[in-house]
């Protein structure tokens, strides 16, 4: 069954309350404040539809995996409305734990300021970016080019470390200085090239140890289910950075005296440039270059077919010339 529109709750007219669709109900975006009506149909999931064109976030489509995604949580965690007075903003939490701790899924590109501005609102968060159909991000994440890296290994999971910015080489530029943990999911099928990490996706956390960045590999259900039990701390504290600076200094990586320095990531990228028609083109993405054309080149103002057809002429002419010449010596 396709998944169609991303809402699945609405808010009841009668008493303010979450509500499923149902047959020819009726309720309140919670977002907006908008009617929406319910779509309940064979061939899509049943959602919630807003009776009239407007601007909000929850008339944008979703995608079948943003909501696989999105059912490995309680329904009761799933788009959840934050609102802070403060600043007179809202925003919808894909999931949010009763901890506070928020996943936001994202299949398509985002604006630099939109992400932004969602990790500055919902501070305690990851990202989770889908992969699944990008040919060039597996490529990327390929065993044998993590097996270049420092490879630190724990109970939980495989730790890589990077170093001179080598995280260009592994993600997209969008997500390189995000504030955030962000989790890409390559798709059940993607295993690195080795079985050892099928099933698993890559997390790149937001802070270096030493100038060093810190890749975790590990099982998509061993995340889900320490989020699910309130154990996602390793993504946000710094138990993992410290265990990276003592793994640094046991193996020669930095000086034995050295101090940790703990500090957000920093990677210069070129910035997204933009399309005429409102789009963004990713700097990361591979520009296709046109074939040159081949240019004839040009010698004394003619180009080099018409002189070889002037040269060949010229030499019938005077072939010619010299036969008619050859006869008529001949009949003197």
């Amino acid at each position: 069954m396709e998944v169609s529109q991303s809402m699945l709750w609405a808010n009841s007219k009668e008493n303010g309350e979450r509500i499923r669709p149902a047959s020819r109900a009726v309720g309140v975006c919670p977002l907006c404040g908008g009617s929406v009506i319910a779509v309940c149909g064979n061939k899509r999931i049943w959602h919630w539809r807003h009776s009239s064109d407007v601007q909000c976030p929850f008339s944008q489509n979703e995608t079948p995996w943003h909501r696989g995604w999105k059912n490995q949580f309680p329904e009761k965690w799933q788009e959840i409305i934050r609102y802070d007075s403060r600043i007179e903003e809202k925003h919808i939490a894909d999931v949010m734990t009763p901890q506070g701790f928020v996943l936001e899924f994202q299949h398509s590109p985002m604006p630099e300021e939109e992400r932004i501005s969602r990790e500055k609102f919902h501070k305690t968060m990851a990202w989770v970016v889908d992969c699944s159909e990008s040919k060039r991000d597996k490529t990327r994440l390929s065993k044998n080019r993590l097996t270049t890296l420092n490879l630190l290994k724990s109970s939980m999971q495989n730790c890589y470390l990077t170093q001179f910015g080598f995280e260009k080489e592994l993600f997209r530029n969008e997500w390189l200085n995000s504030a955030v943990p962000v989790v890409f999911d390559c798709g059940q099928e993607f295993c690195l090239g080795d079985e050892e990490f099928k099933e698993r996706v890559v997390c790149l956390l937001p802070k270096q140890v030493n100038q060093f960045g810190i890749i975790l590999i590990i099982g998509k259900n061993t995340l889900i289910k320490r989020i699910k039990e309130g154990r996602w701390e390793f993504l946000t504290d710094d138990t993992v950075y410290k265990k990276v600076f003592d793994y640094l200094r046991q193996h020669g990586k930095i000086a034995p005296n050295s101090v940790a320095e703990i500090k957000q990531r920093v990677v210069s990228v070129a910035p997204r440039k933009k399309e005429p028609q409102g789009g963004f083109v990713s700097q990361s993405s591979c520009p296709i270059k046109e074939p040159a054309q081949h240019q004839i080149p040009v010698v004394n103002n003619a180009k080099w077919s018409e002189r070889a057809f002037g040269i060949v002429g010229e030499r019938f002419r005077l072939s010619i010339s010299s036969n008619n010449w050859k006869r008529r010596r001949g009949r003197l």
